[in-house]
């Protein structure tokens, strides 16, 4: 009869475990790591070093942004009572003005339609293709030198609604109902330009605005003439000459006023450019000192962990 199998892994003796296993099952305390620090210490100071080193790289390659912020209110009804004659007067009319499709609201139109302006991803587009955005907010792709895009045979050219996101996540637009001030900010590479890129964003809304309710309200102004010489009833006409009037303050107001939708409080400025809003210098070298102590203290436990297993083997 043939003898047992000789199995190799019970030639190993049951006192002798593998190192493996006594790595693993060795879990030294605090004060092993704190007297493996002591002793290392130039060891743990290097790690941390290094790990200053990469902080300061991070902040010196990294492109700075800098935030700056434009205060102002909407306003709502530049007429001083010119929505409210308009809705009493239409109404007077049975609905004769709602029938020809007039724009009888406030000169400014309300608040939320005119910040609806504002975040709308229409106007964005508008604004980008106007002041020629897309190589600032597309920068690594974009070639200076020869004014086009970089050729890749992974990618295509950025498309517009990806401008439009981006450009969307650099600016932020904040209300206070409770007091109607409107915060918008703007984070860009130039300090400079962001600031001119801010005012400009609110002016041109403003403008548009303006350009829309003056059309609206000449348009208006031609139906409203018209039934005027139709009109047979005095009522009527006078009915209709108090609508008009409102309709010529509109556009009287639209040609003459600085502000129309939006009255700027406080226009951005250009910002400090010591102080870039990103990268955050302090935290990135907060983040970047720890990450390189924490990882030299990981190597020195874990190189006092394969050092007992040794000593028990």
């Amino acid at each position: 009869m043939a003898g047992p199998v000789d199995n190799p892994v019970q030639s190993t003796s049951a006192g002798d475990p593998p190192s493996s296993a006594l790595a693993a099952s060795y879990q030294p305390d605090l004060a092993d790591i704190l007297a493996l620090g002591l002793r290392y210490w130039g060891r743990l100071l290097v790690a941390t070093l290094m790990g200053i080193a990469l902080g300061v790289v991070l902040i010196s390659t990294a492109r700075p942004q800098y935030r700056t912020e434009l205060v102002f209110t909407v306003v709502s009804d530049g007429g001083g009572g010119t929505s409210a004659g308009l809705a009493r007067l239409a109404g007077s009319m049975g609905g004769l003005g709602a029938l020809a499709g007039m724009t009888l609201g406030a000169i400014g139109g309300s608040s939320d339609q005119s910040l609806a302006l504002l975040r709308s991803r229409v106007f964005a587009e508008a604004f980008i293709q106007k002041y020629d955005l897309m190589p600032v907010l597309f920068p690594s792709q974009w070639d200076e030198e020869s004014g086009q895009w970089k050729p890749s045979a992974t990618s295509s050219p950025p498309t517009m609604a990806a401008a439009i996101d981006r450009f969307q996540k650099l600016r932020e637009i904040t209300e206070d109902r409770r007091t109607g001030i409107v915060r918008l900010s703007l984070l860009w590479p130039d300090a400079e330009r962001g600031a001119r890129l801010a005012n400009a964003f609110v002016t041109d809304a403003d403008g548009e605005l303006r350009s829309k309710a003056i059309a609206d309200a000449q348009r208006n102004i031609a139906y409203l003439q018209e039934e005027i010489a139709k009109s047979v009833s005095l009522e009527t006409r006078q009915m209709l000459y108090g609508l008009l009037a409102e309709q010529y303050k509109v556009v009287s107001v639209g040609r003459t006023r600085q502000y129309f939708a939006f009255r700027v409080i406080d226009p951005a400025m250009t910002p400090d450019l010591e102080r870039p809003a990103k990268p955050r210098r302090a935290l990135i070298l907060a983040v970047s000192t720890l990450a390189g102590f924490l990882a030299g203290a990981f190597l020195l436990a874990l190189a006092a962990v394969f050092r007992a297993a040794r000593k028990k083997m």
